[in-house]
């Protein structure tokens, strides 16, 4: 009967994946070892003593081996989640480089760059979801509608600023032609012939 309760206990033991199942088996382990109160003699008289015994000893060197698998999982999501920060923090020193460039341009220049970066911003977070979401196609379409509405909105910024630059440029050439005349009817005022 004990010999098939090791063997029992074994097999739930290689059943069980959560630590939590694991550390309650564990502590449940121990107590039994602990209140048993077995007649050894008559087990040991039968050998039944060393068979759980052996059976124990392998449980624990289950737990041990489940316990090392679980730190080494965590081990390396911990490094998966540094190398993360790391990027981030790159890609954070990146933009603000981008941005002490950007404030030396001149201000036509600083609005398409900055609109450019942005979309370029865009497409290197829509790699990024594209990755996270691979798994949920409902959740990347969703943000690849959002993504687009924002490229959307960025391409008509910048459509407005273009026109805007363009409109501006006609009046600055206006406003020279106009100063040109100013300075003919100055030239001709200033040494003209007023008899």
């Amino acid at each position: 009967n004990t010999m098939t309760d090791s063997t029992i206990l074994l097999e739930d033991v290689q059943k069980m994946k959560d630590k939590g199942e694991i550390a309650q088996a564990y502590i449940g382990l121990k107590e039994t070892n602990r209140s048993s109160a077995l007649d050894y003699h008559e087990l040991n008289e039968d050998g039944e003593l060393w068979l759980v015994y052996e059976g124990l000893k392998q449980a624990n060197r289950l737990l041990e081996s489940q316990l090392q698998s679980q730190k080494r999982s965590h081990e390396n999501e911990a490094e998966a989640l540094r190398g993360e920060i790391q990027s981030l923090k790159e890609e954070n020193n990146r933009q603000q480089q981008l941005l002490a460039q950007n404030l030396q341009l001149p201000p036509e220049a600083r609005i398409e760059a900055s609109l450019q970066h942005e979309i370029t911003r865009l497409t290197n977070e829509n790699l990024y979801f594209e990755e996270l979401y691979a798994d949920d196609p409902k959740k990347y379409q969703s943000y690849r509608i959002s993504l687009y509405k924002r490229m959307i909105d960025l391409m008509e910024q910048l459509e407005k600023q273009d026109k805007t630059v363009r409109k501006l440029k006609k009046q600055l050439k206006v406003f020279a032609k106009k100063i040109g005349e100013l300075e003919d009817i100055i030239v001709l005022l200033d040494g003209g012939d007023f008899t």
